[in-house]
């Protein structure tokens, strides 16, 4: 019997030196999965970082064009304007009443040119003047 029993222990020490054995590698494999674990979550953090860093980098890029483009639309609408006011002083009619005004206006026309409208006057009577009118046997048919 005492053998048995001594038999039994033997048994009983080899599973509980199994069992130990096996919990040791369950804490170690437990350690391994944790490291790795954090070590996932802190590549996932970096990455996270990196996204936002890009998300806010385009947000700022994107407000960057807005404010450009709502610069340009000013700017654009502003030379059309301009643009507007320059074509009608181009094309001005002739007034109703005041020829003093209109004749002020053209000269104020003409000085943005770089022509005065009395240079401008001379030139074309001296054209006309110069340049003799052919007579009417003189006329080509057309």
């Amino acid at each position: 019997m005492q053998e048995i029993l001594s038999y039994e222990k033997d048994q009983l020490k080899n599973k509980i030196s199994e069992l130990e054995k096996r919990a040791k590698d369950a804490e170690h494999q437990k350690g391994i999965m944790f490291i790795d674990h954090e070590k996932e979550r802190a590549k996932w953090n970096t990455e996270r970082d990196h996204i936002i860093a890009q998300r806010n980098e385009a947000l700022e890029n994107l407000e960057r064009v807005e404010k450009r483009k709502e610069s340009l639309l000013r700017e654009n609408e502003k030379l059309r304007v301009e643009r507007g006011k320059s074509q009608n002083q181009l094309f001005a009619r002739r007034p109703e009443g005041n020829i003093q005004q209109y004749k002020q206006g053209v000269g104020a026309f003409f000085n943005q040119a770089g022509v005065s409208f009395e240079e401008l006057s001379r030139e074309k009577n001296q054209e006309e003047t110069s340049s003799p009118k052919p007579k009417e046997d003189e006329r080509i048919p057309l």
